[in-house]
């Protein structure tokens, strides 16, 4: 008898074991899946800086050179020694006084500047007319982020007033670009949501317009729109697809979605808090959101934009374990939470959209 219960608890104790095993094999895939995602998003932001015609130093807020893109080199030739990582750019031999000065005040008081001069005036080149741009960068929590040196060659259009805005619009196709193949990323891992993030942007931006947000903030949230679920890269696919509804602990596995992709993104250099919205776009005006139970202003205004842009869109769209809902009960339903869930003046800026203005989302 004494045998059979040693046996029976060496078996629990065994099925115990086994299931943290499998806990930890699931947990290290997922940081795997993780760490893949951002390879694959600095491989994707890297070369998309090194297709510009534009050239970029990017430096960190000491003033020490993270990046330099191929275009820089041809550029400005002889400021081949501006690859040295780390380096602070105001100490190296090649920069002279003119462009030295301006990038000191940039670093220094935080001033942008806009510089022409030949490369003899700033890195000992060969007399072509250089246009430099220098600009401060900010970090999610909008304090100083780093900045950002720019060169255009414009010797051979300075009579082109169209000729930086050509190289600055190819600039943003780019950058949209890169974040368009981020975001495709996460509709590979979960089929049944193909567009979504695409048509969440498309709300976001409507009824960011509709309240009245300037062109720059309406640009981030288009930016914030498209890389909201792109946490969900290290959820397992198995979950993402799942026909039926989620156990509890498949649900917390979910929910990390956000803190996923703040991790992520919160090391890009975005001119807007991208990765501190996207954390946020699962909290609730009450404080029944998540991942930090925040409530009323302590929200971003990008993230309660979000909020109701992505569950809009949700509900309007059909899943694998529900048929979508008709637009007035999803209207109704925001309507009801107005002021509790929902921050009250975007769910009356969506509903302006939608039942005033005619609303619908493009082809994608």
């Amino acid at each position: 008898m004494q045998d059979v219960q040693v046996k029976d608890e060496v078996r629990v104790e065994l099925e115990s074991l086994t299931r943290r095993i499998k806990e930890l094999e699931a947990a290290l895939d997922r940081v795997r899946d993780e760490r893949d995602a951002a390879r694959q998003l600095a491989r994707s932001l890297r070369a998309g800086q090194d297709r510009l015609p534009l050239g970029l130093i990017h430096m960190d807020r000491n003033g020490r050179i993270e990046t330099v893109n191929r275009a820089m080199a041809e550029i400005c030739p002889r400021s081949g020694d501006l690859e040295s990582r780390g380096a602070p750019l105001l100490e190296m031999e090649c920069m002279q006084e003119p462009l030295r000065e301006a990038v000191r005040a940039l670093l220094e008081r935080g001033e942008s500047f806009d510089l022409e001069a030949s490369p003899d005036a700033a890195f000992a080149g060969d007399g072509r007319l250089i246009r430099f741009q220098g600009l401060p960068l900010q970090d999610p929590e909008g304090r100083p982020g780093g900045y950002l040196l720019m060169a255009e060659d414009a010797s051979s259009g300075a009579e082109d007033e169209g000729h930086l805005q050509t190289s600055l619009d190819r600039l943003r196709r780019l950058f949209l670009g890169t974040v368009d193949a981020m975001s495709s990323m996460v509709e590979r891992r979960d089929p049944f949501v193909s567009g979504h993030q695409k048509r969440v942007a498309q709300l976001a931006v409507a009824i960011a317009e509709e309240l009245g947000s300037d062109a720059f903030t309406v640009e981030g949230i288009r930016i914030t729109g498209l890389l909201h679920d792109l946490g969900k890269v290290a959820i397992p696919a198995e979950i993402l697809c799942k026909p039926g509804e989620l156990s509890r602990a498949e649900q917390s596995i979910v929910r990390t979605h956000p803190v996923i992709a703040h991790r992520l993104l919160k090391r890009v250099e975005f001119p807007w808090p991208v990765a501190d919205a996207i954390l946020q776009h699962q909290e609730r005006m009450d404080g029944t959101g998540y991942p930090a139970g925040l409530k009323g202003r302590e929200i971003l205004i990008q993230a309660r934009i979000l909020a109701v842009a992505d569950t809009v869109e949700a509900m309007l769209t059909r899943r694998p374990y529900r048929q979508a809902h008709p637009l007035e009960v999803v209207l109704a339903e925001l309507e009801h939470h107005k002021g509790g869930a929902y921050d009250a003046a975007v769910v009356d800026a969506c509903l302006r959209l939608f039942r005033e203005k005619g609303f619908e989302f493009r082809s994608v």
